[in-house]
C-alpha cells in the first residue's frame, strides 16, 4: 500500500524523512552530471545527439533502495526505502518534489519491470500525475560511485566522532571512502537542525563532482559512468539519454529563475 505524505506530523519523524528525499535526489543528480559530461567531451559515446529543447513536462518517480546491508535474511528481496515524485513543468519554471512514503514495500533483487511498473501506476494513480520515466538508485550503488573516486575530501570545522557509524573524523580535510560518506550523509543529529544536515549534503555533492571533474581524472570518467551503471547494478531507468540532456541543459538554462517546492510532511 502507497499513500501520499500529508499534514503536520511530529518534527522528529518529518526529519528522519526528510533525509532520504536528499539522498535520493542528489544520488541522481550525480549521476546526471557524469551524463552530462559524456554527452559534451565523449559525443561519440552517445551517437546521434543533437542541440534539443526541452518543451514537455517530465514527471519521474526517483526510487531509492536500501541495499546497503546485504542480508542472508532479505529472501532475495530489497526494499524500496524512498519514492519520490520528481514533477517538473517547463511552462511555469517550476520543480515539485513529492514524497511519497511506502509500507513495508519490497522488490525482487533482479528488479523486474513488472515490479516497477506496478509501484508508478499506484503512484501515478495516487498523486493524479500521469508518471511516464522511472529513475531507481541504490545506497550500495552511491558506495560504489564515491569509492570509485578513490574517495572524496571533506573539510570539517570540529572533529566528528560516531562509533555507531565508525566515523572518526577531524578538524580539517578528511578523505572519506563510499561507506564513510554514506554514513556521513545519512547521519541524523537530533539536537541540529534539519538545515545543518543538508548543508552537510550539499557539501558532499560538490566534493564529489569536484573529484569526477578534477583534470587528472577526466579520462576515468566513462569508465566511472559505465562501472556505476553497468556493473554494479545499481541504477535502473527508462530515461532516454537525449531527455537527459535535455534535462540538464534545461535545469542549467534556467537555473536562476527556477522555482522548487518540496512536500516533506510524512503522513502519521
Amino acid at each position: 500500500m502507497i499513500y501520499m505524505a500529508e499534514g503536520n506530523q511530529n518534527q522528529n519523524s518529518s526529519r528522519r524523512n526528510n533525509f532520504k528525499i536528499y539522498i535520493a535526489v542528489f544520488i541522481a543528480l550525480i549521476l546526471l552530471a557524469v551524463g552530462f559530461y559524456l554527452y559534451y567531451f565523449y559525443p561519440q559515446l552517445i551517437p546521434g545527439m543533437a542541440s534539443t529543447n526541452l518543451q514537455d513536462n517530465v514527471n519521474v518517480l526517483i526510487m531509492g533502495f536500501d541495499d546497503a546491508a546485504n542480508s542472508s535474511e532479505s529472501d532475495g528481496e530489497i526494499n524500496v526505502d524512498t519514492m519520490v515524485l520528481v514533477k517538473l513543468d517547463t511552462l511555469e519554471n517550476n520543480l515539485n518534489v513529492v514524497n511519497i512514503i511506502s509500507e513495508d514495500k519490497s522488490v525482487s533483487e533482479d528488479i523486474k519491470e513488472e515490479e516497477l511498473s506496478n509501484i508508478m501506476a499506484e503512484a501515478g494513480a495516487l498523486t493524479g500525475t500521469n508518471i511516464d520515466y522511472y529513475f531507481t538508485v541504490s545506497y550500495n550503488g552511491f558506495k560504489n560511485l564515491v569509492d570509485n573516486l578513490e574517495g572524496i575530501t571533506i573539510e570539517l570545522d570540529e572533529d566528528l566522532k560516531i562509533p555507531g557509524l565508525a566515523l572518526n573524523l577531524h578538524e580539517g580535510n578528511n578523505n572519506l571512502s563510499g561507506k564513510e560518506t554514506l554514513n556521513y550523509v545519512r547521519w541524523y543529529d537530533y539536537r541540529t537542525e534539519e538545515t545543518t544536515r543538508v548543508k552537510r549534503q550539499q557539501k558532499v555533492i560538490n566534493a564529489i563532482i569536484d573529484k569526477a571533474f578534477q583534470e587528472k581524472g577526466l579520462v576515468d570518467i566513462p569508465e566511472l559512468f559505465n562501472t556505476t551503471v553497468d556493473t554494479f547494478k545499481t541504477v535502473n531507468t527508462n530515461i532516454e539519454y537525449t531527455l537527459i540532456t535535455e534535462l540538464v541543459q534545461y535545469l542549467m538554462k534556467n537555473k536562476d529563475e527556477l522555482t522548487i517546492d518540496y512536500t516533506v510532511e510524512p503522513a502519521e
